[in-house]
């Protein structure tokens, strides 16, 4: 047992948490337990079936009309329900007591084998344990049993305990099988990792308690109040690492903080790298740390500060602000910016004033990548980007299609000539004999129409056949040469078949392999003969 368990052993919670909770409207869904249970009718002696309802909130039990499973509403639910005050109720169903008013959910009485939860809530608290802060995280649950016996209870779950260098963090239980199991028994893990995230809960207290210890001048109050309870655990970690942090909270500027918290937490696809970067402390590369003022942290002036701080500014408004002004001098009002800090990179990048680009993306009502887009078509295709009516066409979707079908045609230009380059360096294997002749692909378009005739995939070979990577030559009847047959695919340096296909791949006739075995007799020989002349 290491130090923290052994101190955290036996914390309660602060018994003020439950009415707190209750007070808030929380933990307010009980269990209404119902089972079969005969009548006897005084008058006739008869035997009627009733149903008896027993609250787990006032622990009242009373009787209520049977409703067969057919004629219940919510026959799938239960074999039975029940009929109140000319409501068709079954299991699972949400109602009200009749005799204390609470909300309850009906439960049939068949389907619990153990005692069920009906409403639970998470609540955080902090705590200060043999001088040490302490950041805790009790599950409270509501509880019913078969008997309709109800009752709270509140379960240790997590603990972080700050020390002066380092947090450590403690689990009651772990993941299996994707879900969490609880072991009621706090045990120290090797990697501190954010996993409370933003809390919901978070029991209000004097955290005068904290004087006195690392955490003393942390703030934590007017952070969790401005930042609204988001990765309190991420805050304090980065507090310890680098305490001057507060001052952005008592300049005005936690929501920015908390952004920035948010930002790096979230970075990162997948359940591996989140739980890489929610073990990390906060590093926050975009404040400067070395600077003494908080306006200088966050790259600003004291008017500019002011600013910030008087229009609320968000963390993507921030940033977009800093970016213009350093990359053009330009203090733009954050109500001219662009929307996010993405777009506001876009625009900087192409390299006019942001203010012209905007108002000219606003007048053809396109995004910023969208003008990018154009730009980069338009200047592979060779177009003057200094000309006024090339960078700021009048019509922007016109420019930008007529540049997109130049690149296709440009494109196309390209992979046409190297076609015709790959035909002249594979001429050599052209051959006929016996009325069969092979011949390499000249186009990409006879390849294409070569596959659809032949109904194979050869035209997915068109790129690699161009650059060289594979060589496609065609098998043709000398009296028909313009009409598919067999498509070959040859290793040029070891001058073997990679493959032969006709009709939907199907392998070449006898006659075909006949002429395909002479064809690299051929090339071989002719082949072995240049060799023995340049020798």
């Amino acid at each position: 047992m290491t130090k923290y368990e052994s101190m955290l052993r036996g914390v309660q919670p602060d018994p003020d948490i439950l009415p707190w909770l209750l007070d808030q409207g929380k933990l307010s869904t009980h269990g209404m337990m119902y089972r079969r249970h005969d009548l006897r009718d005084p008058l006739t002696g008869l035997r009627e079936k009733a149903v008896r309802c027993t609250c787990g909130h006032c622990g009242q039990s009373f009787f209520v009309d049977y409703v067969p499973g057919p004629g219940c509403a919510a026959y799938a639910k239960a074999p039975y329900g029940i009929m109140c005050e000319g409501q068709m109720l079954a299991s699972g169903d949400d109602w009200l007591c009749p005799e204390c008013g609470a909300q309850v959910k009906l439960i049939y009485y068949g389907h619990v084998s153990t005692p069920k939860v009906t409403d639970s809530q998470w609540v955080q608290e902090l705590s200060v344990v043999e001088g040490y802060p302490v950041l805790l995280q009790w599950h409270y649950r509501v509880w019913i049993d078969k008997d309709g016996r109800g009752w709270n209870s509140a379960e240790i779950d997590r603990a972080f305990v700050f020390e002066s260098k380092k947090a450590v963090r403690l689990a009651a239980g772990g993941i299996s099988n994707g879900r969490w199991h609880s072991t009621g028994v706090l045990k120290e893990r090797k990697r501190c990792i954010d996993d409370l995230g933003y809390v919901t809960n978070f029991f209000p207290q004097d955290l005068s308690i904290l004087n006195g210890t690392v955490l003393e001048n942390a703030k934590l109050d007017l952070y969790l109040k401005t930042a609204g309870n988001k990765y309190p655990v991420s805050y304090l970690r980065l507090y310890l690492k680098r305490p001057k942090v507060e001052t952005l909270l008592t300049c005005g500027m936690s929501n920015i903080l908390s952004e920035l918290i948010r930002e790096e937490l979230m970075q990162g696809v997948g359940y591996a790298s989140s739980m890489q970067t929610m073990s990390n402390i906060p590093r926050l590369r975009w404040i400067d740390w070395k600077a003494v003022r908080p306006g200088e942290m966050l790259h600003l002036d004291r008017g500019e500060l002011r600013q910030a701080i008087l229009e609320k500014w968000s963390l993507e408004q921030l940033k977009s602000y800093v970016l213009i002004r350093d990359a053009f001098g330009e203090r733009m009002p954050v109500g001219e910016l662009p929307g996010t800090y993405r777009e506001t990179e876009i625009i900087v990048n192409l390299g006019d004033k942001p203010g012209r680009i905007m108002r000219y993306l606003k007048k053809q009502g396109k995004p910023a990548n969208y003008l990018r887009d154009y730009y980069d078509m338009a200047e592979k295709v060779g177009h003057d980007m200094s000309a006024p009516g090339v960078r700021y066409p009048k019509n922007l979707v016109v420019a930008h299609d007529q540049a997109m079908k130049l690149q296709k045609y440009k494109e196309k230009e390209e992979l046409r000539e190297m076609f015709l380059k790959r035909a002249e360096e594979l001429r050599r294997y052209a051959w006929e004999s016996e009325g069969i002749l092979i011949r390499p692909v000249e186009t990409e378009r006879e390849l294409i129409d070569e596959g659809d005739i032949l109904d194979h995939c050869v035209a997915r070979y068109a790129e690699n056949h161009s650059k060289g990577r594979c060589s496609i030559l065609l098998i043709r009847r000398t009296k028909k040469p313009e009409r598919p047959w067999y498509t070959l695919n040859l290793d040029a340096k070891r001058l073997t078949v990679i493959e032969n296909h006709g009709k939907k791949n199907c392998e070449p006739t006898a006659e075909v392999k006949h002429f395909v075995e002479a064809w690299l007799n051929h090339i071989r020989q002719v082949a072995g003969n240049r060799k023995d002349k340049s020798a």
